[in-house]
């Protein structure tokens, strides 16, 4: 099998950082959906991808953002924080440790 030649034009490796303890590399197009790397890194946790916020440069990140829409280049960080429930109704964003 022919080994497969990545170019940075239509390729990029993007990082996924869970807070100090993490990181999961993901190779993607510029038109992978967000909602795909999300359901990836949730299913790697083994967590509900709802309680989950990704975050680019201070930006909540969309199902339907795109590398390209996001302006992602090589190797960028995207931030993911917890939803975690304070009282009912009321939520706030925490680091996963």
């Amino acid at each position: 099998m022919p080994k497969k030649t990545v170019t940075f034009r239509e390729d990029l490796i993007i990082r996924v950082v869970k807070k100090h303890s993490l990181i999961i590399e993901f190779l993607v197009k510029e038109k992978t959906k967000m909602e795909k790397v999300k359901n990836m890194f949730a299913e790697e946790l083994g967590v509900d991808k709802s309680h989950l916020c990704f975050i680019y440069k201070d930006r909540f990140i969309a199902h339907d953002d795109t590398v390209k829409t996001l302006g992602l280049q090589h190797r960028d960080e995207i931030t993911v924080l917890s939803l975690e429930q304070v009282e009912p109704g009321v939520y706030d964003l925490v680091g996963l440790d």
